[in-house]
């Protein structure tokens, strides 16, 4: 396992920065190629001043993503912390979307479900086991490792963006439980959105692998 390195160094010493291969609110992400050679790599590249940057939540994203080790999740490798950016080196894969794959599928097998949900679940009990909560699991989260042909029908999935994953204790948020609305409509478990005194715990995250599974 590679070791995690948070770094104020400037990030261009390291990796040419290359094309865009999306974005979001706050961060786009871009190809990476380190300079000293090895496989190409997904780099985070956050503005801290957008408007939108929350760096609370920023942190608690990557000290989520420095304690997570397992195949089917997106691993995190080194964080450069710049003046104006913050830039997340990330495990490139390449074979996009699971919901661009729904998408031009249009129609998966019983067998091609259960393959991809294996995976899911997976690396959802891990990170359960680890005390983390995901919570915004959904189809674009879930990335395909490759893009290439296999010569099974199995194709590995990863879970990926921990953006609104929590640290919890025993199961519950600190010394009670989870409150925070949030999550993607459609794949939001309901106890999410009555925000209940008793608030919600873990299995948030296996109502949305269950919607995932039925689509």
């Amino acid at each position: 396992m590679a070791m995690f390195s948070f770094l104020a160094t400037g990030i261009k010493k390291y990796y040419d920065i290359g094309e865009t291969l999306g974005k979001g609110s706050f961060a786009v992400v871009k190809k990476g190629t380190p300079k000293e050679g090895g496989p190409a790599v997904a780099i985070k590249v956050v503005d801290k001043k957008d408007a939108q940057f929350d760096e609370a939540s920023l942190q608690q994203e990557i000290m989520i993503m420095k304690k997570v080790s397992h195949p089917n999740c997106i691993k995190m490798h080194e964080v450069f912390d710049e003046k104006l950016k913050m830039y997340i080196v990330l495990e490139l894969v390449c074979g996009g979307e699971l919901f661009d794959r729904i998408i031009n599928k249009g129609h998966y097998s019983e067998q091609d479900a259960a393959h991809c949900i294996h995976d899911v679940t997976g690396a959802i009990a891990y990170l359960h086991s680890m005390g983390v909560v995901h919570r915004d699991l959904k189809p674009e989260n879930l990335l395909y490792a490759s893009d290439q042909p296999s010569d099974s029908d199995y194709e590995t999935i990863k879970v990926a963006d921990f953006g609104l994953a929590k640290i919890v204790q025993g199961g519950k948020e600190g010394d009670g439980s989870m409150t925070t609305t949030c999550g993607t409509p459609g794949y939001v478990a309901p106890e999410v959105l009555e925000q209940n005194a008793g608030g919600y715990g873990p299995e948030v995250d296996c109502w949305s692998i269950g919607v995932i599974l039925y689509i």
